[in-house]
C-alpha cells in the first residue's frame, strides 16, 4: 500500500488496519446501509472499490459474520 503512495489525510502512511478497515466499509463499493433505518441500496456515485472485489474481501478479513 505504501508502496503506492496511499497516506492519510494528514500526509501518513495508511496502515494495514486501516486499509482493512476502509475495504470492509460498503461504502467504498457504492453501498449504502444504513441499520437504523433498514436502508441497504446502491448508490448513485462510481464506487472507488468495485463490490465483486469488496463481497471477497469483506468475508476473508478476520472477525468477519460468515453467511
Amino acid at each position: 500500500m505504501n508502496a503506492l503512495g496511499l497516506t492519510t489525510l494528514k500526509g501518513a502512511p495508511v496502515s494495514q488496519q486501516t486499509f482493512d478497515r476502509m475495504m470492509s466499509n460498503p461504502l467504498y463499493a457504492g453501498i449504502l446501509r444504513v441499520d437504523e433505518w433498514n436502508v441497504n441500496t446502491v448508490g448513485t456515485f462510481e464506487p472507488i472499490v468495485e463490490p465483486a472485489m469488496f463481497e471477497p474481501r469483506r468475508t476473508s478479513l478476520p472477525g468477519a459474520a460468515r453467511t
